[in-house]
């Protein structure tokens, strides 16, 4: 796996909205994103990217395009018995724990 380089970086926790940037040049292609979080990390909050590729085109991937994502999570209750960190219920389909998942 081609390896890549940070070329920016940043996060601000100071403001009503915590943000983050950062930029990665991966061989000829170059990504930047740029994410806000609005809302109560208690109750509901979103979570908003923008991203910009620019560069080569790669599997799957235009060569120069852009993409936005909008992550809507909300508090809902604590957790069940037997339940723990990194499990994800998918309405409709089985539970899965993402962090286990990963490590498969």
């Amino acid at each position: 796996m081609p390896q890549g380089r940070v070329l920016e970086a940043g996060w601000c926790r100071r403001s009503a909205r915590p943000s983050w940037s950062i930029g990665v040049q991966v061989r000829a292609t170059t990504s930047t994103s740029h994410g806000v979080v609005t809302g109560d990390f208690n109750s509901a909050y979103t979570v908003k990217v923008n991203s910009k590729r620019e560069g080569a085109e790669r599997s799957g991937c235009r060569a120069d395009g852009n993409s936005n994502m909008t992550i809507e999570a909300k508090w809902l209750s604590a957790w069940p018995c037997r339940s723990s960190a990194g499990d994800m219920i998918r309405p409709g389909r089985p539970q899965v724990n993402i962090r286990r998942h990963a490590e498969t």
